[in-house]
């Protein structure tokens, strides 16, 4: 009898544990579209062509800047972007109209160090053969990038540009503004507005994501290699441990390529907690399993 409501009591339990199951699996169930289109757009928006509208002040613009990111120079701290004006001609005045020097692009950097001073190009109001409407591009210009205090993997770089249309040394109102990244591996976001730039260069979350979970289980495994070197029975051979340590130096330094650490500057909290701290574990465990029968020899002749 007790055996009978015993395993009667064993059934409801496990009836019970896969009711909660199903619960679980039902509200997770929604998520899982919406994690996957985010995952897959932050993709690719991160190797593609990116565009960004910071300003539209009319429908119908006289004129229109795009500013083209081409890429980051990390070492030195900059970005090269190139400025391309297109003219309206039906929105301009009849003056204007065919002119070769009509109007002045003037690009600037709104740093505080003024590192970059303010450069004037003119703008042609002349269309080419079989064209309607002119356009004017600038040459590449290297701008200051600055590195956010977030580090590896949630690390992204501002760019704090600024371009103005000048006729007749007054700028002009009626510009749209239109920002394109052509950096791979990093998504564009505007957190300005047309007067005051702002553009976040950052990575793509399904980067982040994977760097972390990469992370933690090259963590994981270090702590559970370390973790049965100690409870090792056997006494230390030194090739064997040398081995050991030499693989998982390789491991780490391919690790690191993967995941692209070895494109990064400067040294990060990321890189020191998951392959410094790893090694200096693991090293101090050799240690201890070479010293430790060192002392015991010591200990049983006294």
């Amino acid at each position: 009898m007790r055996r009978t409501v015993a395993h009667a009591a064993d059934l409801a339990r496990a009836q019970r544990r896969k009711l909660y199951w199903l619960i679980l699996a039902a509200a997770l169930l929604p998520l899982l579209p919406i994690l996957f289109v985010t995952l897959v757009n932050g993709e690719l928006s991160g190797r593609g062509i990116d565009a960004v509208d910071i300003g539209k002040n009319v429908d119908t613009p006289a004129f229109t800047i795009t500013a083209v990111i081409h890429r980051l120079i990390p070492e030195e701290n900059a970005a090269e972007l190139s400025f391309t004006v297109t003219v309206d001609p039906a929105e301009i005045s009849d003056r204007m109209r065919g002119r070769d020097n009509c109007a002045t692009l003037v690009v600037w950097n709104r740093d505080p160090d003024r590192v970059t001073p303010p450069q004037r190009v003119q703008i042609s109001c002349r269309a080419a053969d079989g064209f309607t409407y002119p356009t004017t591009q600038t040459g590449r210009i290297a701008l200051p990038a600055y590195p956010s205090v977030a580090g590896f993997p949630f690390d992204y770089v501002h760019l704090w540009p600024d371009a103005r249309v000048s006729v007749d040394t007054i700028f002009h109102g009626a510009t749209n503004i239109r920002v394109v990244k052509q950096v791979p591996g990093r998504v564009l976001v505007n957190q300005g507005d047309q007067l005051n730039w702002d553009l976040a260069l950052g990575r793509p979350w399904t980067e982040k994501v994977l760097i972390l979970i990469s992370g933690g289980w090259f963590v994981l495994l270090t702590l559970g290699v370390g973790i049965e070197l100690l409870r090792a029975k056997r006494a230390p051979k030194g090739w064997q441990d040398m081995a050991t340590l030499a693989g998982f130096l390789l491991a780490a330094a391919g690790l690191r390529d993967l995941l692209g650490v070895t494109r990064s500057t400067t040294t990060s909290a990321f890189e020191i907690i998951v392959f410094l701290g790893p090694l200096l574990f693991l090293s101090a465990i050799l240690a201890y399993r070479f010293l430790a029968p060192a002392r015991t020899g010591e200990t049983s002749s006294r």
